[in-house]
């Protein structure tokens, strides 16, 4: 029996969810293996195409059915024993699609897969090795590649004239989870690196490169392996899959302002390379919280913007440490440092005792900027110095008591004292409140008829919360119950508790799965749980709930 959905399922698709449901080998699909995929090759796709793709792992391509959280992916059917053809539709999202692999017997974890708008090629072996019999490729590209054995190297030839600058961008571990710590190089006819990047920005590299003359380069890509071992050579395997995007068209890399106020249209403008003289500057909408990218079918873009629910305001030219910008609380700083030696200063108002929270982003932007943030007094005194999160790289979250009434300023600067167009940052300064982060392992659940399914949920109290937290999950589909549970302010239910879920269903339902955290006195702080954050990694969006059937009654 193929997978049903009812009205909760019906009304996700309505916001944007989507099924596809495979119609082929439907009676072999009830004694398939619940699918494990644990890579797709390629990674992605562009808008308006068919394309066939390699499932890394144990799944059975002829009963497998997928589910992507964006519309716009359609199921061909099977192609061989290891891979399905897809139709990436032109109505298609662009972006990151997450896709659930599911067949009567179970489901895989959530895989991404890019939408994207330029052409795509796959690349063929051998070309390890510059080489006169490497043919150009044709710009603007993005090739998909695999680096499948260890030593592997992946190199491709781009003819190039005076003054064009070629863009080369590599997605691989922080897009699409490739466990590679990848690098880029640009070499020239003879095979000597003229260029190299590695981890700029994060594990991804981005190089750039300007042709002083007509002629020939090679880009090559290699990697090691993001967890590091014992050995020191170049890494690969069936799942180091990456995009590799070539292009001498114009790239954002940045948005200004990083910041805009959720629920508002805010003008943005980008910050990249080969950029039109008249700039490029978008609209930017977000109906909710959190960083996001901005993808246009009308130029590469790799920039993010944070969407937050406090005033936004942009640093001016002549900010600096004596020249501070007044600001009052909540509010989310946003800035750039376009020039070497530069830092920004924020003065605001403050009362003694008064706890104050300071979160700051880079990393999470794609930006390089290593901030380090300092507080003074009104004298000039430094009263407190910030430096790198331990748990998120480059960013800073941090809370201090303010000692006494009076003004402030907040400074921010550039570890290093660099600067270039890329150096922007976001800094969320506020009155510190209690709060609470929910998170889940797993991006996929799976629940048996006639079984208890265990959703183990952890909690970070936060700024003092000591407050009774209800955890439940929200708009099940009918015939699946869960008990809520409540997390008290101390003891072992304050780290984590476990949901159980139950289900007497009569068919099969696939959908999302919403974890939702109450307080249970007043004032009401809600919070919904999230995919736990992977180092560097995307994460999905949602959480996936397969609700297998119960086999009918025998007569």
């Amino acid at each position: 029996m193929p997978f049903v959905t009812d009205h909760a399922t019906t009304t996700q698709a309505a916001m944007g969810w989507l099924v596809i449901y495979g119609c082929w080998g439907l009676s072999s699909a009830l004694f398939a293996a619940a699918p494990e995929v644990t890579a797709l090759s390629p990674g992605g796709a562009k808008r308006g195409s068919e394309v066939v793709v390699k499932l890394e792992g144990k799944v059975d391509p002829a009963t497998v059915q997928i589910r992507s959280n964006l519309p716009g992916i359609e199921v061909l059917g099977p192609e061989g024993k290891e891979s399905l053809k897809l139709r990436i539709t032109e109505e298609a999202s662009l972006g990151i699609a997450w896709l659930t692999f599911h067949n009567a017997e179970g489901l895989s974890s959530q895989r991404p897969f890019v939408v994207g708008s330029l052409p795509e090629a796959q690349e063929a072996e051998p070309n390890n090795k510059h080489s006169a019999k490497l043919s150009a490729v044709t710009l603007p590209l993005v090739m998909n590649g695999v680096l499948g054995r260890s030593g592997d190297v992946d190199t491709f030839a781009v003819d190039l004239k005076a003054g064009e600058t070629l863009v080369a961008l590599l997605d691989a571990l922080q897009t699409l989870g490739s466990p590679m710590d990848g690098l880029l190089q640009i070499a020239d006819e003879q095979g000597f690196a003229l260029i190299q990047n590695d981890d700029a920005p994060g594990f991804d590299p981005r190089l750039t490169y300007t042709a002083p003359r007509d002629g020939r380069v090679y880009v090559r890509v290699f990697a090691f392996p993001s967890a590091p071992d014992s050995s020191i050579r170049f890494a690969g395997g069936n799942t180091y899959i990456y995009r590799l995007t070539l292009t001498t068209g114009p790239v954002v890399t940045q948005w200004s302002p990083a910041a805009i106020t959720a629920g508002q249209s805010t003008a943005v403008h980008g910050r990249g390379w080969n950029l039109p003289s008249s700039g490029i500057t978008v609209e930017a909408t977000s109906p909710t919280m959190g960083i996001r990218p901005l993808p246009s079918v009308e130029f590469v873009s790799t920039g993010r913007v944070q969407a937050v629910t406090s005033p936004v305001v942009t640093a001016h030219d002549t900010n600096s440490r004596e020249q501070p910008q007044t600001v009052t609380l909540p509010i989310c700083l946003t800035g750039e440092f376009a020039k070497r030696k530069s830092e920004h200063g924020w003065k605001f108002a403050g009362m003694k005792g008064q706890k104050v929270h300071l979160e700051v982003a880079t990393d999470a932007l794609g930006s390089p900027l290593d901030a380090v943030v300092q507080i003074l007094d009104a004298t000039g005194k430094v009263l407190q110095k910030y430096d790198d999160n331990p748990r998120h790289s480059y960013e800073i979250d941090a809370e201090f008591t303010l000692p006494a009434d009076g003004d402030y300023t907040l400074v921010i600067s550039q570890r290093f004292w660099h600067g270039g167009p890329d150096y922007v940052y976001t800094c969320h300064l506020s009155a510190l409140a209690p709060d609470v982060t929910l998170t889940v392992d797993a991006n996929s659940f799976l629940l048996k008829p006639g079984e208890k399914r265990d959703v183990p949920v952890k909690i970070e109290r936060r700024f003092g919360m000591s407050r009774p937290i209800v955890i439940t999950a929200v708009e099940l589909p009918e015939g699946v119950t869960v008990e809520a549970v409540t997390s008290e302010p101390k003891g072992d239910s304050s780290k984590s508790v476990k949901l159980v879920l139950q289900s007497t269903r009569t068919e099969p339902w696939l959908g999302v799965l919403k974890i939702v955290g109450t307080t249970s006195d007043e004032p009401k702080l809600e919070r919904l749980a999230v995919v736990s954050p992977v180092d560097r990694q995307t994460v999905a969006p949602e959480i996936v709930l397969q609700v297998l059937a119960a086999a009918p009654a025998t007569p």
